[in-house]
């Protein structure tokens, strides 16, 4: 997407609010930072969250549109990252999931 963007030159012009969000969930501080890094780097906004009751807390909030959900499977707390996928409650997120 960010190359598409790029060669239309409307990367320039979108503003941050404007960008598709995708909702990270990462309990590993050093590797929220290379997540956020590579996705800001490609055209992305990002929301970042260490835990799965907070990720579904921003789904069930509704105040974005979520594109995507990068999670780590073997979270901290009650949820996996499994569990918060399926319970976004939304069939037609795309998913990326690492252990």
């Amino acid at each position: 997407m960010f190359w598409a963007l790029q060669r239309r030159g409307v990367l320039g012009k979108l503003a941050v609010d404007e960008l598709p969000v995708i909702l990270v969930i990462e309990d590993e501080y050093a590797l929220q930072g290379i997540v956020e890094d590579a996705l800001t780097e490609g055209g992305f906004a990002t929301n970042i969250v260490s835990s799965g009751e907070e990720a579904l807390t921003l789904f069930n909030g509704g105040l974005k549109n979520y594109k995507a959900l990068v999670t780590d499977v073997n979270l901290k707390g009650r949820l996996n990252g499994w569990e918060v996928a399926g319970g976004s409650g939304r069939s037609s997120l795309h998913v990326w999931s690492s252990t």
